[in-house]
């Protein structure tokens, strides 16, 4: 059992304090594109991103990658309750709601716990939310993620988890049985020609495979099986 449900969900993560400064920021913001543009290097809206002055605004995305902004090793991912292996996970989603504008600088302890955890039978999908407060305990803002972990699951199918059940399958013909009694006949194509003889029970792949609207009137057999295949 991968993953334990029971210790997993609500499983609180050790808090990481983390600081940053304007350097950070602006290294980040350059990093996605910033002032990339032409002509942002005199656009006002575009030079509150690149500037490191007074003026100097931090884009929201910044919190979810703040926490880890100086860190070089991979993350431990070392969750309770959870027996998963690095290689293998693929990331989910990510997102942010901010309190209000982030400070340029600053220093802040994320809080993080496992929310819900879902059981997909080969797979398990794991959610994160943290929450980010500063040193003088203010609320800056709240993250929340989630990771994709193949071949892993809890091998039960537990409350809460999103299920999806099969619904009746109905066989087409029984479909069409019902319609052909309530159209007309004439609503049907009826095809050019019927042949009600039997396959001779020898089968050629394509052998002297050739439309027969595409032989002369005066060459063509008035049967198909007459046609020559040389």
């Amino acid at each position: 059992m991968p993953i334990d449900p029971e210790v997993a969900i609500g499983a609180e993560l050790p808090d990481r304090d983390f600081s940053w400064t304007s350097s950070d920021v602006l290294l980040y913001h350059l990093g996605i594109g910033a002032g990339s543009r032409p002509g942002d290097n005199l656009d006002p809206a575009a030079l509150r991103y690149t500037l490191d002055n007074d003026d100097l605004q931090v884009l929201p995305s910044f919190g979810v990658v703040a926490p880890t902004f100086h860190e070089t090793d991979p993350p431990p991912l070392d969750l309770p309750g959870c027996d998963i292996n690095l290689g293998q996970v693929v990331h989910g989603s990510q997102e942010i709601e901010v309190s209000g504008p982030l400070p340029t600088s600053g220093s802040a302890t994320l809080h993080t716990r496992i929310s819900e955890v879902w059981d997909k039978g080969k797979a398990a999908v794991i959610w994160q939310e943290g929450r980010a407060v500063s040193c003088k305990g203010e609320p800056l803002w709240s993250v929340r993620s989630s990771i994709f972990s193949p071949a892993t699951c809890s091998g039960l199918i537990y409350g809460g988890v999103p299920s999806i059940w099969p619904a009746s399958v109905v066989k087409l013909s029984e479909v069409m049985s019902g319609w052909r009694s309530l159209l007309p006949r004439s609503a049907f194509a009826n095809p050019k020609s019927r042949i009600f003889t039997r396959s001779s029970g020898v089968t050629i792949t394509f052998a002297g495979f050739r439309s027969r609207w595409t032989i002369p009137l005066l060459c063509a057999a008035c049967r198909p099986s007459a046609i020559c295949r040389a």
